[in-house]
């Protein structure tokens, strides 16, 4: 049997497919190593929650190859040159072909393998993130962060998986959002009135906010931006 080590928790693929390096500091994984990218025995040691494909490349051992195994000690298949394989969730060990030689491992590339709970998951997260929208759109950092978890989890969704849900709710959040927003902005530069020696702190706050406008839209047309412009051109003369 094999050493499980201090292995807590799994390889992060919520993001998609994943590069590790020997001596990589992540959760999930491993690394027992002899010298720079080497190791003997049981040299790497990773989990994953989900099923992924596994690439590996740079791989070197003078006995014909390391061996990746699964937490039994079952053999899955000996490394050489660049390999694939097919696994299931579970605890893997990549291990030198004998004890006392020497293998390598340069890299490791986890991509998560599609399956219909994970489709079913990413749409059941949608609309959560969904449900989670205000009802009452104001012009927030609260509402922002809630606007952008749904249209992150729209993003991730396969063009299938879009045909499957409701995206109207993110759209009449994001116009409601903007159209607060463009409101907002222009209130600040009104507020600037005439320039003089006090208006500084006035028109640095309507630029912070025109700036953050455009930065989440950078097609919302404030009416009064010109006055904002003019009034900065007017205060460099105090």
């Amino acid at each position: 049997s094999m050493n499980e080590y201090d292995v807590t928790g799994a390889i992060d693929l919520s993001s998609g497919a994943k590069t590790l390096t020997m001596g990589t500091d992540e959760t999930g994984i491993h690394f027992t190593a002899s010298g720079k990218d080497k190791f003997k025995g049981q040299g790497i040691t990773f989990r994953i929650s989900e099923a992924a494909e596994l690439e590996i490349t740079g791989v070197s051992d003078s006995y014909g190859g390391a061996y990746l195994m699964k937490q039994d000690g079952t053999l899955i298949g000996q490394l050489t040159s660049t390999h694939k394989f097919e696994l299931e969730a579970g605890l893997y060990f990549i291990c030198s072909s004998n004890k006392d030689k020497e293998s390598t491992v340069s890299a490791m590339k986890l991509t998560p393998i599609d399956t219909e709970a994970a489709s079913k998951a990413r749409i059941a997260a949608y609309n959560t993130a969904v449900s989670n929208l205000p009802t009452t759109v104001t012009y927030t950092e609260e509402c922002y962060k809630l606007i952008l978890a749904a249209q992150t989890a729209y993003d991730v969704l396969t063009d299938t998986e879009k045909t499957q849900v409701n995206l109207s709710s993110v759209t009449n959040a994001k116009n409601a959002y903007k159209t607060a927003g463009k409101a907002y902005v222009e209130k600040l530069i009104n507020e600037i009135g005439t320039v003089d020696e006090n208006s500084g702190s006035a028109i640095t706050k309507a630029r912070t906010a025109y700036d953050e406008l455009m930065a989440f839209d950078n097609t919302i047309a404030v009416a009064n931006y010109s006055v904002l412009t003019a009034a900065e051109t007017a205060f460099q003369n105090y």
